[in-house]
C-alpha cells in the first residue's frame, strides 16, 4: 500500500524520538524519509549509576539495567526498557556502555540542535562518559548544559566537546567532591571559551574555597550565580573586597554576581572595614548592609550583603548599574 507523499511529514510532529527510530527500521524508504526530518530532540538527560542508568529524550525515559541473579551475582545481560513498552534483554552487554552508545548516536546527528543537555553521575563512572563525549569534539550543539559529577573526573574535558557561542546557560556541580585539590577544576572549567561565552553560569561547589575562585575568568558573562555548599568554605572580608575590585576593573562587564556562602565575619565588622577602605557611607539595617561604589565612567556597582538570621551564612550580590546624568 502506498501512502500519499505528504502524509508522513504531517505525522512527524506527533512522533517522539523513539517512535521515529522504530519507524526508520521498517524499510529503506521509511529510513530515508525519517532522515530527512529535522530532529525533534530538544532535551537529553543522562543519569549514570552503578548498575542502572536512565536516558531521557524529551520526557521519554529509557532504562538500562545490568541483570543480577538471585543472591546478587552479576551477569553479562542488560535489560533495556522504554517506559510503557516491553523490555529487551541484551546478552554480553553493559548498561553504561549501552546508554553512552545511544547518547552518542543522538549527538552525532549533524542536524541535532539541543536546547538542554544534562549529565548526572555518581563517583567512579565519569571516565567512560568523558571518553565517549570526547570523541565528538567539537560537535555537540546545545543551548543549556548541566554537568553534575565529581569534579576531578574532568568536567572541563566534557565541556570542551560543546560548541562555544551556542551555549547560553551552564550549570556546574562538583557533587559532594571530597578532594583537597578538586577546587582547581572549577577554575579550569571557567577558563574555557565555552564557559566564558555563555550568558549565564551557575556553580555549585563542595570543594572550592571562595578565596581561590578566579572571578576574573567570568567577568564577561551576563549572570554569575555561585553557591558554596559546605560550612568550611567561608568567605572573608578580604575576599569580598577583592571580588569588588575585580568587578571595578575596566575589563569587567559582569552585570550580576550573586554568591550564597558562609561568612567568617560579623556584619558590623564588614561595615566598619568598607567605610575605612572606601571612605563611603555604608548603609546598615539589621541583617543587611550595602554601598554604591564607582566602577567605569558610566556605571557603578551596588554591593549588598545579607546575613541569614542566627547563622554566619548569607548572600552577597553585586549589581552593575548605569549612572543617571543630572
Amino acid at each position: 500500500m502506498e501512502l500519499p507523499a505528504d502524509f508522513l511529514p504531517k505525522v512527524a510532529p506527533f512522533l517522539g524520538y523513539v517512535d521515529r527510530v522504530n519507524l526508520s527500521k521498517v524499510n529503506r524508504a521509511l529510513q530515508d524519509e525519517v532522515k530527512s526530518w529535522k530532529p525533534e530532540v530538544k532535551y537529553i538527560e543522562v543519569q549514570c549509576n552503578q548498575n542502572r542508568s536512565i536516558m531521557t529524550l524529551d520526557g521519554i525515559q529509557v532504562h538500562y539495567e545490568n541483570v543480577v541473579q538471585p543472591g546478587g551475582r552479576p551477569t553479562t545481560t542488560c535489560k533495556v526498557t522504554h517506559v510503557g513498552r516491553r523490555s529487551k534483554m541484551l546478552q554480553n552487554a553493559n548498561q553504561l556502555d549501552l546508554i553512552l552508545s545511544d547518547v552518542e548516536t543522538v549527538l552525532r546527528n549533524p542536524k541535532a540542535q539541543l536546547e538542554k543537555f544534562e549529565v548526572f553521575s555518581t563517583t567512579g563512572f565519569e571516565q567512560k562518559i568523558i571518553e565517549k563525549l570526547g570523541l565528538l569534539v567539537p560537535q555537540i550543539e546545545a543551548k543549556s548544559v548541566n554537568l553534575t559529577m565529581h569534579c576531578s573526573a574532568g568536567q572541563e574535558t566534557i565541556l570542551s566537546s560543546f560548541q562555544s557561542g551556542v551555549l547560553e546557560s551552564l550549570v556546574l556541580n562538583d557533587m559532594n567532591c571530597p578532594g583537597i585539590d578538586c577546587g582547581s577544576h572549577i577554575n579550569l572549567v571557567t577558563g574555557l571559551e565555552q564557559c566564558q561565552r555563555a550568558k549565564r553560569v551557575t556553580i555549585f561547589t563542595h570543594s572550592l574555597r571562595p578565596a581561590n575562585f578566579k572571578l576574573e575568568n567570568l567577568t564577561g558573562v551576563e549572570i554569575l550565580d555561585m553557591k558554596f555548599q559546605r560550612e568550611h568554605l567561608t568567605m572573608s572580608i578580604a575576599t569580598a573586597e577583592n571580588w569588588l575590585n575585580i568587578l571595578r576593573q575596566e575589563t569587567s562587564d559582569l552585570p550580576v554576581f550573586k554568591v550564597e556562602v558562609p561568612f567568617d565575619f560579623q556584619l558590623q565588622d564588614f561595615v566598619r572595614h568598607m567605610r575605612n577602605v572606601t571612605g563611603l557611607a555604608v548603609q546598615h539595617h539589621g541583617n543587611m548592609c550595602g554601598l554604591n561604589i564607582a566602577a567605569k565612567p558610566h556605571d557603578y556597582l551596588e554591593m549588598i550583603l545579607q546575613l541569614t538570621p542566627h547563622a554566619l551564612y548569607g548572600t552577597l550580590r553585586i549589581t552593575r548599574k548605569l549612572r543617571v546624568r543630572a
